[in-house]
């Protein structure tokens, strides 16, 4: 038994016996990586990017699953705003004023891009900022103010302007479409 360890021992440290080891140590990474790339990569992902010029940012369109279809229009990046003070209920009235303004203009909107470094704050919660409508489209300045409800939306106004600086539309929440943007409002008084 001795002498059989010896052997094997000695066959091991020999240049073929090194060159054995390594090839078979190679060959075991190697199948061990192969078994982890198909783990980790799915043949059904159809995960595709697009670049975006307005927002210079990449998009990632997923495929629809379940039948559920996308909603129009996207919005991309804007994540400038939400990082400098931008609520998401600030956000939604702002998404609604340009759905708003494409719909009484009879506008088909795939999307709407922020234009990237355009984000100025004008005054307290008065944030102006460009958006691109579509891809390469039409410029629109926008602002969102809602200083009079610091930070609240009651009272908020949106007003989009051409870039001639006319008005193009308006979006006011007052008490009567205030719970459209906010949510469940039982119990909630809006005078305050």
């Amino acid at each position: 038994m001795e002498r059989n360890k010896n052997k094997l021992s000695e066959l091991l440290l020999s240049p073929i016996g090194l060159f054995g080891l390594v090839i078979l140590v190679v060959v075991i990474i190697l199948i061990v990586a192969s078994v982890i790339r198909m783990v980790t990569e799915r043949p059904d992902d159809q995960t595709t990017y697009e670049y975006d010029p307005a927002s210079q940012t990449e998009i990632a369109w997923m495929p629809i699953t379940d039948g559920d279809d996308k909603e129009l229009p996207i919005f991309v990046g804007f994540t400038d705003l939400i990082n400098n003070g931008m609520t998401a209920t600030q956000m939604n009235v702002f998404k609604d004023a340009i759905k708003k303004y494409a719909a009484s203009n009879d506008m088909v909107l795939e999307r709407v891009s922020y234009l990237k470094d355009s984000y100025v704050l004008a005054a307290s919660y008065v944030f102006d900022f460009e958006v691109v409508l579509n891809i390469d489209g039409a410029t629109v300045k926008v602002r969102a103010d809602s200083s009079k409800g610091w930070k609240n939306i009651l009272g908020m106004v949106v007003t989009l302007r051409d870039e001639d600086d006319n008005k193009l539309y308006e979006l006011k929440v007052d008490e009567k479409n205030f719970c459209e943007y906010y949510g469940n409002c039982d119990g909630l008084e809006t005078g305050t």
